[in-house]
């Protein structure tokens, strides 16, 4: 009589085998994390080109951290992998680990870029900013939707005005060593054609502005004794003082081109700066805003009617008041972040610069004079 063999058990389908040995195994989950950290490291350069010099805080959070998780699942998973559906397994990973910042900084919110819109009026201006770690000067067109480099040296290029007519531009330049002014010519669609040092006094002349009809330059003076405010032609020519009293700066033309407004100390004071007014041929100075704390850098409304200027009590803050001193209000009281005033809009919107992003640059905001609607504009 014939006995028949027992069959062998039936394999366990519960469990994945693997042909290949423990330390075989333990190298490749190594190989594969290691793969899917310079994937990281590709999909994070890229996301970080597209999303610009000042991420947000969460974004940088995002990039720093984000490849852990990615690495222990490759870890993990390695071994449970048979060695054909690793290589595909390993190469879809790194594919989608390299997309994942640039798509992650794209479309979620909290990781991509602050949403812009555009300052009311589309004005054009030129700010300075240093994204790349040096002041340089850029022009912000049609209300921040547009904006072209325009010096990239490395020395220091800063405190801009824009002449009424849109082709010339005052700017500070410590290129000849002291802080000068220097004049650009733009051709019609904002590019540089020429450059040329309009002052060479051994002080340093900073804070340029054009008068409205495009005729005069106001400029402050910073010398040993202390600043001044003068006036020149746009040339550099015919050069006069308007104060002499050593502590007067911040110069700013009101809309008709009649009176400047400007920072000079109390009388009663002399730590404790003002906002004054003189006429253009530097009479008749006022103290016209004297409230608690420091004021300094004050703008005309494009009306005639109030200034813009920055406060400073607990933190720097934005106000605005009526241009004979009533009215006096805090636009941003409940901000702890540095904001400081920049101007206002053809539409008659402040517009101010704050560090409230915590990421660095140059953010520029608008809003309006009752304190609501504070708008993200440019990014610098």
């Amino acid at each position: 009589m014939t006995t028949k063999s027992p069959l062998p058990p039936p394999p366990r389908r519960d469990l994945v085998r693997s042909d290949d040995p423990p330390p075989r195994r333990r190298g490749r989950s190594l190989w594969l994390a290691i793969g899917v950290l310079v994937a990281w490291l590709v999909g994070v350069q890229v996301a970080r080109t597209a999303i610009g010099p000042y991420p947000p805080a969460t974004a940088t959070t995002f990039f720093l951290a984000g490849w852990i998780p990615l690495v222990v699942t490759a870890i993990v998973a390695a071994p449970l992998l048979q060695s054909g559906q690793l290589r595909i397994a390993a190469a879809s990973a790194i594919v989608i680990v390299v997309a994942l910042p640039a798509l992650a900084t794209s479309f979620v919110p909290g990781l991509r870029q602050l949403e812009r819109t555009p300052v009311p009026g589309h004005p054009t201006m030129v700010s300075a900013a240093a994204p790349d770690g040096n002041a340089n000067l850029y022009l912000v067109a049609d209300g921040g939707t547009r904006i072209e480099r325009l010096t990239s040296t490395p020395e220091t290029e800063q405190m801009p005005s824009l002449s009424p007519d849109g082709r010339s531009v005052v700017f500070v330049s410590d290129r000849e060593g002291s802080q000068d002014l220097f004049m650009m010519t733009l051709d019609p669609e904002g590019h540089p054609t020429s450059i040329r040092r309009l002052t060479t006094d051994p002080g340093n002349e900073i804070e340029p502005r054009w008068s409205p009809d495009g005729r005069s330059i106001a400029f402050t003076i910073n010398s040993t004794a202390g600043d001044d405010i003068a006036l020149m032609r746009p040339d550099g020519s015919d050069r006069r003082l308007l104060t002499d009293d050593h502590t007067s700066f911040n110069p700013w033309w009101s809309p008709d081109g009649l009176k400047l407004v400007f920072t000079r100390p109390s009388p009663d004071d002399r730590t404790d700066f003002d906002i004054w007014t003189m006429r253009a041929d530097g009479s008749h100075a006022r103290d016209v805003i004297r409230a608690p704390g420091q004021q300094y850098g004050a703008f005309w409304s494009p009306d005639g009617r109030r200034f813009a200027f920055t406060g400073i009590t607990d933190s720097k803050d934005v106000f605005v008041a009526n241009v004979d001193g009533t009215g006096i209000a805090d636009l941003t009281p409940d901000s702890p972040d540095a904001d400081e005033a920049y101007g206002w809009s053809p539409d008659g919107q402040v517009l101010f610069i704050s560090d409230r992003s915590h990421t660095g640059g140059t953010f520029l905001y608008f809003m309006g004079t009752d304190e609501s609607d504070v708008h993200l504009a440019v990014i610098l």
